[in-house]
């Protein structure tokens, strides 16, 4: 279960801050609205490009789809 509900789409994950904004300044070039969501996995830092909450995991993927070959996204619990 989601406790907060809804869903993101999640763009990607980096440790370099510059990769993650060079693709939050692309997000938001399409008039998406990007955020950055950190996390640690093996005691690395990582920035997670996120963008847009969605209801419903349907809702989260018609958008992704939308975006066509573009970007490669995946669905996500929003936290």
């Amino acid at each position: 279960p989601n406790p907060t509900g809804g869903y993101t789409l999640q763009f990607g994950a980096f440790a370099d801050s510059v990769k993650a904004y060079k693709l939050i300044q692309k997000l938001t070039d399409i008039g998406l609205e990007p955020y950055i969501s950190e996390t640690e996995v093996n005691g690395a830092q990582l920035l997670r490009v996120r963008a847009e909450n969605f209801n419903s995991r349907d809702e989260a993927e018609e958008a992704g789809s939308a975006l066509g070959d573009q970007f490669i996204y995946m669905v996500v619990p929003r936290e």
